[in-house]
């Protein structure tokens, strides 16, 4: 688990993320959010979060018949 700094460090740099993401027009749902709350504590690594959002996105595109 991270500190509470650290947790900190990490809620900045999702905020940051989200609010670049929102420049563009999307919006993290609360699947993503959660998923980036266990990065924050330390539940995740950095390598799990984007491995499952990759899984996501490919889950996604395949639902609105894009290619994989």
């Amino acid at each position: 688990m991270r500190t509470l700094e650290e947790q900190e460090e990490w809620h900045g740099h999702f905020r940051q993320a989200n609010a670049s993401v929102a420049l563009d027009g999307l919006k993290m749902d609360k699947r993503g959010l959660a998923n980036q709350e266990k990065v924050i504590t330390g539940e995740w690594t950095v390598e799990q979060y984007i491995a499952e959002s990759l899984h996501k996105a490919r889950k996604t595109a395949r639902l609105r018949g894009g290619k994989q």
